[in-house]
């Protein structure tokens, strides 16, 4: 039996904050890999968020420096940064992983450049110039929340 060194080892699951009239956590990940890569999935809610007409306001937990400074671990730590979407419950600390290459997908990275206003509240942390942008294609399927879940494809570095 062969083992695969870059295969996940651990799985983290950080609860950033919540929304519990609506019972909907907002989350990040961090996968480490046996040959040492830090891999964090989205960054969390960022502090003064302020919700959408409409949607509560969020009960916030420690944010997603805290959890992985409770790790052992700094932003210069992580190696990857894979962002889901640019809405502030995903992006919300995307500028302190300047180490990070940033992963997103081609299409929602255009959109967001394109000025679309539902991500104008995180432009300044996806858009951070010391941030190495990877694009990719994706493929996407239905999910029962407001992201897509996506099956990662043809990444590449952004212009």
């Amino acid at each position: 039996m062969t083992t695969n060194i870059a295969a996940p080892q651990r799985l983290y699951l950080m609860q950033v904050a919540a929304l519990p009239q609506i019972n909907i956590p907002i989350v990040c990940y961090l996968v480490q890999t046996g040959d040492g890569t830090n891999i964090l999935i989205d960054s969390g809610l960022p502090e003064g968020a302020q919700p959408p007409p409409g949607v509560p306001m969020p009960v916030m937990g420690q944010n997603v420096l805290e959890q992985l400074a409770q790790l052992g671990l700094h932003p210069g730590d992580i190696d990857l940064l894979i962002c889901t979407h640019f809405d502030p419950d995903h992006a919300g600390y995307h500028a302190a992983f300047t180490h990070a290459e940033l992963i997103v997908q081609r299409q929602h990275y255009e959109l967001a450049r394109s000025g679309y206003m539902r991500f104008a509240a995180t432009r300044s942390q996806w858009a951070h110039p010391a941030l190495q942008v990877l694009v990719t294609r994706m493929r996407r399927c239905s999910a029962p929340v407001h992201a897509n879940c996506s099956i990662w494809s043809n990444v590449s570095r952004c212009p």
